[in-house]
């Protein structure tokens, strides 16, 4: 990758405001992008995509790495939780809501190792 494709490259700093490094951010990492090729449809159209608005999202609020790993943490903790207290019906939902944040909270730190 070159330097121009890097988040936040040094000539293309992005203007101050939430909205504008949002922005900034989101073209940096689809311009970053590694190709589909061989990659399952769901990772590609899905997870991808949705995992590119909450890097960009992290880089533009200045969350940390480690505080990217925190909010992980944190959503497996209460993934687990919810699968030890509640009913079988609850379990499922929130289940599959807490472990689809927690893979994509993943990637803002690849992001911010990029910047």
């Amino acid at each position: 990758m070159s330097t121009s494709e890097a988040p936040h490259a040094p000539n293309s700093a992005p203007a101050s405001g939430f909205a504008a490094k949002f922005s900034h951010t989101l073209r940096s990492l689809e311009a970053a992008q590694k190709p589909g090729i061989g990659v399952p449809a769901y990772t590609r159209w899905v997870n991808r995509r949705v995992a590119r608005y909450f890097a960009a999202a992290a880089v533009a609020l200045g969350i940390t790495p480690n505080g990217v790993t925190a909010i992980s943490a944190a959503c497996s903790a209460a993934g687990l939780i919810v699968l030890i207290t509640c009913p079988l019906a609850l379990v499922w939902v929130s289940a599959l809501h807490c472990f689809s944040l927690s893979v994509t909270v993943w990637i803002p730190l690849t992001a911010r190792l990029l910047a």
